[in-house]
């Protein structure tokens, strides 16, 4: 399955006297359902500025997200037309996607170019997927021992706009240019 995420329409669920929300746990941890809980309190309460704990969210754990049957699933009025919305399920990859950390550009000698869309530190847990052997879909998990700035100086933060170069893991299957990097934890 998809993770339901209702932050979209939390505020519209308490004007119709909802007054509570059931956080999904499944496959999640303790650090989730926290992050969840403050993320959900926090847009009920009327703070406009939620997008680092959704982010914080997305990194400890998501899936494909979608706010599902809560925001009409895709339609806008009561009828048969095809629906606009990310599916319910997820028959490719159905595990931790965590977010969009950058688009690789070059891959060369167990290296790559990475333009960034978001920050990336020192440790942070990266991935990106490949394609599967016994699945359509699977992935290559790292943590992120080297970043170095486009004139290869050695530095422990990078961020969004900034192209950076990172080692890859060894003995792995390596990705194609124009591959998405994923970040799936913090350090």
């Amino acid at each position: 399955m998809s993770d339901l995420k209702a932050g979209l329409v939390a505020a519209q669920l308490q004007e119709l006297g909802i007054e509570s929300l059931k956080v999904e746990g499944r496959m999640k941890s303790p650090a989730y359902t926290s992050l969840a809980g403050r993320y959900y309190r926090a847009i009920l309460d009327g703070n406009s500025d939620t997008k680092e704990l959704d982010e914080a969210l997305s990194i400890v754990f998501s899936r494909r997200q979608t706010a599902g049957w809560l925001a009409g699933y895709g339609r806008t009025r009561q009828d048969f037309s095809i629906r606009r919305a990310p599916t319910l399920g997820s028959t490719s990859f159905p595990s931790h996607r965590g977010l969009k950390a950058g688009t690789i550009l070059l891959v060369k000698e167990g290296r790559a170019m990475v333009r960034l869309e978001r920050r990336l530190s020192l440790r942070d847990g990266l991935m990106y997927f490949i394609q599967g052997k016994r699945e359509p879909v699977e992935t290559v998990k790292f943590g992120l021992s080297q970043l170095l700035d486009q004139r290869g100086k050695s530095i422990t933060e990078a961020y969004a706009g900034q192209t950076v170069e990172i080692n890859l893991p060894d003995a792995s299957v390596l990705p194609s240019a124009g591959e998405h990097l994923m970040v799936i934890s913090r350090h």
